[in-house]
């Protein structure tokens, strides 16, 4: 259902799009509403009105200011682009943060006159314009002689779950973009960029601890001049001068000299030096180092770093069960064969002597023994599944909390997630779900969920080999593919690093380490096939008809009653148009139905630096109250 509190912005936004705008300088929630002007005078951007601002690029002149009321659920924005042109702005998919699957907004100044266009995409193409109504509300538009402002507010909370995306608290992936002409177009490979803002609520800065100290482990290593290289290099970690401590964050240092090479690095836990003798310098070599068959940390291109919760750590000590060494293996992509370069990347390992209550550990997932068979070319969406089944969790000595999922597959990666059911086959929710995945875009997932004994999880890749002319290989390099999930969890689980496909079809699954097998189907018992659709950005019917095109998080159809709104003509109400092409609001008559809620058009243009007046009746205005309260009761 939706929220009253999603209904009551949605009316709010209705509201400020008949007034001129002025952001609210604190977040005064309710009071903000009752703050909105009947008649005003808003005539020029003041950057000192909003509370929070930065830049995305200064070379590019690319500036943004915010204010967020939460209680109102509103967010005011304003985008200080210096172009002439049109400007873009996006939400990306949470776990994607590339251009296809973004809820984006186009908004332009011409001949005077500003608009916003509520778009979305599903690729590298042009974007979509909405169907089921403009979430984007425009207030200000102004146009100097080589920069454009664009103010805008609109719900934090996506109504239309199928082309908007919400805004939640904390770290959101953005994207961005600019043309230097009004015409919507190709921006060229500098005019846009990647990037994340925290909007409200806490960041997800990097922890700090007031006895922390920190190491880098790094590589220094020549490369060959051939496609594919894997260097394993052994460190050992300072456990007996500085444990016992617990490693509560892993940051990637990647070697700007040498950063177009790194496709991607593991970081491996072993105990036992004697074996690791071989592999204090640098050794081409791609499998696993025995002793060495634990996951710390992995990183893919985009990645991120891994920051533990404040109740786990991953164990610092001179112990067999902790970590004593680490063995770095990054794997180099050169497909030009360039000579001469020497790469120094690695990570940075941050511990702390003040032990938490949990050691924490990881699983891959999936198809780790890489056995899952070609990829046959020309497909748009070849699926493969895998299974950690139920025997194998249930041979757990207890249940753990996981607090990161890291999806992996290489360049023809499409799609992929995870799903949770418990020892009854009774769906219990998703890992993640990574409906655009990106190759360079990878990072690990926040996430909070529990898997308990005899739970199952089954892992999927989804892959679009369309650009392929013949089959692609399950391995290592680049151009060959893999389907991982690595759930990052706590409390650690002793021995226990992989779960999901064997390399032996006559026992099919891993349970354990690389070596521990059973002989149970792999996957244990399949997922239905539906969810290999792509849900987000999907066509949707005509909204007039009524017909349902909003999910959830769950992908479970939404109903809701519908509030129809018809205002009829009033002495008391005199509406005031900005430009031709809006779509005016009519309001009035409540009238209630069992069809879904269906969004009023905002207006979407406004005169460039003009003042968009709009005079409320009293009766209107009190109409609007008493709708909102109707609504909420």
């Amino acid at each position: 259902m939706v929220s009253p509190s999603t209904i009551v912005a949605t009316l709010y936004l209705t509201l400020l799009a008949f007034c001129c705008f002025a952001p609210p300088s604190t977040t005064t929630g309710v009071e903000a509403v009752a703050a909105v002007p009947i008649s005003c005078n808003y005539t020029s951007f003041r950057s000192g009105a909003y509370e929070h601002n930065t830049t995305l690029s200064a070379s590019k002149g690319y500036n943004i200011y915010w204010t967020v009321d939460q209680l109102v659920g509103v967010i005011y924005l304003a985008l200080e682009v210096k172009t002439k042109g049109w400007i873009g702005f996006g939400i990306a998919d949470p776990n994607g943060r590339s251009m296809p699957g973004a809820d984006v907004v186009i908004a332009k100044v011409v001949n005077g006159v500003g608009s916003a266009e509520d778009r979305h995409t599903t690729g590298f193409t042009m974007p979509i314009m909405d169907d089921c109504g403009q979430d984007w509300v425009i207030m200000n538009a102004e146009e100097t002689q080589d920069t454009t402002i664009i103010e805008l507010a609109r719900n934090l909370t996506a109504t239309d779950l199928i082309h908007d995306r919400s805004i939640p608290p904390g770290r959101v992936n953005i994207l961005w973009a600019f043309g230097t002409s009004d015409t919507l177009g190709y921006h060229g490979n500098q005019n846009r960029a990647y990037t994340s803002v925290v909007f409200y609520g806490d960041d997800a800065a990097l922890p700090i601890e007031d006895d922390q100290k920190s190491i880098e482990l790094l590589m220094n290593v020549s490369l060959p001049a051939q496609m594919t290289t894997y260097i394993t290099m052994a460190f050992e970690l300072p456990y007996k001068t500085e444990g016992p401590a617990h490693i509560f964050l892993i940051e990637p240092i990647i070697d700007p000299g040498s950063a177009h090479l790194v496709h991607h690095f593991f970081a491996y836990a072993c105990s036992n030096r004697t074996l690791l003798e071989p592999w204090f310098t640098p050794t081409q070599y791609a499998g696993i180092v025995p002793g060495c068959d634990l996951l710390v940390y992995g990183w893919g291109l985009g990645g991120n770093a891994l920051i533990l919760p404040k109740e786990a750590g991953i164990p610092l000590k001179d112990s067999p069960d902790a970590v004593r060494f680490l063995m770095l293996q990054i794997h180099y992509n050169n497909p030009t064969l360039i000579s001469g370069v020497t790469d120094h990347s690695g990570v940075r390992i941050s511990f702390t002597k003040h032990l938490r209550q949990f050691d924490a550990s990881m699983i891959i997932l999936g198809d780790s023994a890489l056995s899952a068979g070609p990829i046959p070319p020309g497909v748009s969406n070849y699926y493969k599944e895998f299974s950690c089944p139920s025997q194998c969790t249930a041979r757990w000595p207890h249940d753990i909390t996981v607090f990161g999922d890291w999806l992996h597959m290489h360049m023809i990666g499409n799609m992929g997630w995870g799903t949770r059911w418990d020892a009854n086959n009774t769906f219990l929710g998703y890992t993640t779900r990574a409906e655009y995945f990106a190759f360079d875009k990878q990072q690990i997932a926040d996430v909070n969920f529990k898997v308990k004994r005899g739970d199952r999880i089954n892992s999927h890749c989804v892959w679009d080999s369309r650009g392929r002319s013949s089959a692609t290989q399950m391995g290592e390099d680049s151009n060959e593919e893999m389907c991982f999930e690595v759930l990052f969890y706590y409390p650690a689980i002793p021995k226990f690093n992989f779960c999901g496909l064997s390399y032996m079809p006559q026992v099919p699954t891993i349970c354990g380490s690389i070596r521990d097998l059973m002989p149970v189907a792999n996957p244990q018992r399949p997922d239905n096939l539906a969810n290999v659709n792509k849900t987000w950005g999907a066509p949707t019917p005509p909204c007039s008809t009524g017909a349902s095109s909003r999910n959830n998080n769950n992908f479970e159809e939404e109903v809701v009653k519908r509030v129809e709104i018809n205002i009829a003509a009033d002495d008391d109400i005199t509406t005031f148009v900005p430009s031709a092409t809006a779509t005016p609001i009519i309001i009035i008559d409540a009238k209630v139905d069992e069809e879904e809620v269906t969004r009023v058009p905002p207006v979407a243009a406004v005169s460039s630096g003009a003042a968009g007046m709009t005079l409320f009746g009293v009766r209107s205005l009190f109409a609007m109250m008493a709708l909102s309260y109707v609504i909420i009761m």
